[in-house]
């Protein structure tokens, strides 16, 4: 899997603005030619959480309906410019990525 993944904060207005890009194939299925190997099978972003300074803020829990190289924009209440955002994801094979940022 190649490393990509890109995350962006802004405050604006009390609000911090956070866009996350996450490079991943998301499979959705099992093929039917080759249902039991491993470049065949389900592969998933299952989970994920964004913390702000340390605290958790939000968290997710994604199913097979989510595209490859998902996108997730959302808005977080407060915040300031200098904010630590670290955004955690993990898939249903056990990768994990950790994509940090500051507030701008």
């Amino acid at each position: 899997m190649s490393v990509g993944s890109v995350i962006r904060a802004t405050q604006q207005g009390g609000t911090t603005k956070v866009k996350v890009l996450i490079s991943h194939p998301q499979y959705a299925r099992d093929t039917a030619d080759s249902p039991n190997t491993a470049a065949h099978m389900r592969h998933l972003v299952s989970g994920m959480t964004c913390e702000r300074n340390g605290e958790t803020v939000m968290t997710a829990v994604w199913s097979h309906a989510v595209s490859g190289c998902p996108y997730l924009s959302f808005e977080l209440d407060g915040g300031q410019t200098g904010d630590t955002l670290r955004m955690h994801w993990i898939d249903n094979r056990g990768f994990e990525e950790t994509l940090e940022t500051t507030v701008v």
